[in-house]
């Protein structure tokens, strides 16, 4: 990895994160009795969002076969190495959150709130892969606008 990636990974980390503490903070305070507020929706839609970010980046796909097998088989796309780098590993990467959504899940399930994880594991999978794929499909009509 280049310097020049690296750098470009941690700017992206440090944005994609900071976005998800403000969202997290902002609907915390704003959940109050609200129906939605059983569900970790800031968790949600940051992994949402950041699935989209990657499916457009993947169908954007880079050049160089020196960065493995996941960027060798989107060889030819319009991004370089480092913005590639920066809005996956980066940015979405510092955006979404895995381990907050397992946690999540295991304190709903374990408080006796199973409906609010079985749907909280289900909307993450099924809206994370559908954004994904919605993500791919605006990469692709960008890429032909062009």
């Amino acid at each position: 990895m280049s310097v020049l990636a690296a750098v470009a990974v941690a700017a992206g980390g440090m944005l994609g994160a900071l976005a998800r503490f403000g969202l997290d903070t902002l609907l915390l305070r704003r959940a109050g009795t609200r129906p939605w507020a059983a569900l970790p929706v800031g968790t949600l839609l940051v992994n949402v969002a950041g699935s989209a970010l990657i499916g457009a980046a993947l169908q954007q796909g880079i050049g160089g076969a020196d960065q493995g097998a996941a960027y060798a088989l989107l060889q030819g796309g319009g991004l370089s190495a480092p913005a590639y780098a920066a809005v996956t590993a980066g940015l979405a990467g510092g955006l979404t959150t895995f381990s907050s959504w397992a946690v999540a899940s295991v304190l709903l399930w374990n408080g006796d709130r199973r409906l609010a994880a079985v749907l909280n594991l289900a909307l993450n999978v099924v809206l994370g892969a559908a954004a994904c794929a919605g993500g791919w499909l605006v990469g692709d009509w960008l890429s032909t606008a062009r």
